[in-house]
């Protein structure tokens, strides 16, 4: 984890881009899993 601490020092705006990009998939697979699952 000090690595990606270092890189995200080094690299803030690749941190912010690869977080929003996590936080999106993560949020697409709830919502999938939320519409399987009512059905």
């Amino acid at each position: 984890s000090s690595v990606m601490a270092l890189y995200g020092i080094r690299h803030p705006s690749k941190m912010i881009r690869w977080s929003r990009r996590a936080f999106g998939a993560w949020s697409a697979i709830r919502l999938f899993k939320k519409t399987f699952s009512s059905k």
